[in-house]
């Protein structure tokens, strides 16, 4: 009896919730199981914190995405079997599990936990299957009388086992998922310690260089001004001499002293040193220092890196790690901050630009002028894999020679890497970048292995395939002829082109020049081949509503020597052909 003690006691923490402390139901109070603390707590407690498909745990304050309402998450089980027998011990009216007209259940089956009604028990009883199981009368629960020798003893005795045991599980599992936020929780100090160091490195490096610069332009200032201030000086000595001698000649005159006529006349001839100039200063441009202003305030971004767990395509293992990456800046970048040069057709290459590194080439169709803007994209090392080095606009497959510390931000899902800001389009923009791919085959790919993808995609997937959303160009051994290499563009797991490009064949170096034109008028997206200047796929119905993350993965260094190189803000090469098929996709 004293376990069935025990059971009782927990039963009066377990049949309360924890937030409002009011005893769960199994109508209005109904307890619901929270993913993230395994507690349940009562439906009227979590439904003001549910909104627009995201629910907050009121225990953790964890966010969660992806449910239908509060109603969508697992019921406890375990603490309605509870209930339920409280109110058998109370007496009150339990509908038959089986009936459809809900009569009065008059036993519950100790195995199965299913409530009989009079007819149910005979029909329970009759069941070859369910001949073992042992059923307790309602009537002996109240009165506390045994149908035999020990048999009600017996059988409360294996139901508080039961529930004893189910308590173990769930401690378990607390006692798991409670490891698994600690070590969340370390990610979190790990990542805040990082940030904020790196932080204070870039602007301690960057007031040291600031105050350099500071003392170089005052130097240059001292200097200037020392060197007209001699001139200057030698000048007014120069003029003092001479008049002091003027003067001395009148005086002697006025004193009737003798006079040589050559002294008068060499005075005459004489004229002091002078400067051209009216007026002389040393000024500091105040205006090329107002771009500091722009360039402090888009200096880096604070962002949440947040992994989600997502649902598996159909073969995938489910070790393979699968998760919805969430990028959320505090300050996003706007591209219309600041400046942006611009450049004409027909001064392609004296290009003027901003400093922050955007560029706009003028298009001269024959509607009216259209603009492409060529944002400056780079690679964000925070967010890369372990397994590729980031180096600004440049990632290999190579592995960094010293490990790199994972806060949490970084994509665990091998040899990809994210770039440091999304493509944020405006209504009828054209926004155009280029990625420049080389690589040296080791050893022949087998069928269907991929080399290198490239990828757009509002929602960033963290997997080891190529991106299931989106628009995907990878480079892989076709899956016909393994003896070539085939370019192949995919857009929301749709194929529209598959290519030979290369021979699949060792040591021999190659390279891919690739330029991505996205035209929000048309909601399409040209993918280019440099080289050729020729258009080789374009997507259409694309959604540019929301921000694009450009993302890329590279094959193993076992496979392949490969670099990837991103083309662009100035770094943009338009040239005449080039100049030629952008202001044709313009025309259409």
């Amino acid at each position: 009896m004293s376990e069935i003690s025990l059971v009782t006691d927990m039963k009066d923490v377990l049949t309360s919730c924890p937030v409002c402390s009011k005893p769960f139901d199994e109508s209005y109070r109904v307890p619901r199981r929270m993913p993230c603390c395994v507690e349940a707590v009562c439906e009227p407690c979590l439904a003001p914190l549910y909104s627009n498909g995201r629910l907050t745990c009121p225990l953790c304050h964890r966010q969660h995405s992806g449910y239908k309402g509060v109603q969508t998450l697992p019921v406890e089980q375990l603490i309605l079997k509870m209930l339920s027998q409280m109110n058998v011990n109370k007496s009150h009216h339990l509908p038959c599990t089986y009936c459809p007209l809900n009569n009065t259940a008059i036993a519950k089956c100790g195995h199965c936990s299913v409530l009989l009604c009079q007819a149910c028990l005979r029909t329970h009883s009759k069941n070859k299957l369910l001949k073992d199981h042992s059923v307790i009368m309602f009537e002996d629960i109240r009165d506390h009388r045994m149908n035999g020798p020990g048999s009600l003893s017996r059988t409360l005795s294996v139901q508080s086992m039961n529930l004893l045991s189910q308590l173990k599980e769930k401690d378990e599992c607390l006692r798991s998922r409670m490891e698994e936020l600690q070590e969340l929780q370390k990610n979190i100090a790990l990542s805040r310690r990082r940030a904020t160091e790196d932080i204070n490195m870039y602007f301690d490096n960057l007031a040291t260089e600031m105050q350099q610069r500071k003392s170089m332009l005052i130097s240059q200032v001292e200097e200037r001004a020392d060197e007209e201030e001699t001139i200057l000086t030698r000048v007014i000595e120069s003029r003092n001499g001479l008049q002091g001698r003027i003067k001395k000649v009148t005086k002697n005159n006025k004193s009737r002293k003798s006079l040589s006529s050559s002294d008068i006349w060499d005075l005459l001839a004489e004229y002091p040193e002078d400067v051209e100039f009216t007026r002389k200063g040393v000024s500091f441009v105040t205006l090329n220092a107002e771009h500091i202003s722009s360039l402090i305030k888009t200096t880096g971004l604070v962002r949440t890196v947040t992994f989600l767990p997502a649902d598996k395509p159909e073969g995938v293992p489910d070790a393979v790690m699968y998760n919805n990456i969430h990028v959320e800046a505090a300050d996003a970048y706007d591209g219309n901050d600041g400046d942006t040069g611009v450049v004409c057709h027909a001064t392609v290459r004296n290009e003027q630009t901003c400093s922050l590194g955007d560029k706009i080439v003028v298009l001269e169709t024959e509607r009216s002028p259209q603009t492409v803007s060529c944002p400056y994209l780079e690679w964000d090392t925070s967010t890369a894999s372990k397994t590729v080095t980031t180096s600004g606009t440049v990632i290999t497959n190579a592995r960094p020679e010293h490990p790199l510390m994972n806060t949490g931000c970084r994509v665990q899902a091998e040899r990809h890497v994210m770039a440091s800001r999304p493509l944020l389009l405006g209504n009828d923009q054209r926004v155009m970048f280029q990625m420049k791919l080389s690589y040296t085959l080791k050893m022949l790919l087998q069928e269907n292995k991929m080399l290198f993808e490239a990828s757009l995609t509002e929602t960033p997937i963290e997997s080891a395939w190529s991106q299931p959303n989106g628009l995907s160009i990878n480079v892989a051994s076709c899956a016909d002829h393994q003896q070539q290499l085939c370019l192949r563009v995919v857009y929301d797991n749709k194929l529209l082109e598959d290519m030979p490009i290369a021979q699949n064949e060792v040591g021999v170096s190659r390279g891919l020049h690739l330029c991505f034109l996205l035209n929000t008028a048309k909601n399409e997206i040209h993918v280019i081949d440099v080289e050729d200047d020729k258009v080789i796929s374009t997507v259409t119905d694309v959604d540019m509503d929301r921000p694009l993350w450009l993302m890329s993965m590279l094959s193993w260094p076992s496979w392949a020597n490969m670099a990837v190189a991103m083309i662009s803000g100035t770094r943009v090469d338009v040239t005449k052909d080039m100049y030629t098929l952008l202001t044709s996709l313009s025309n259409e």
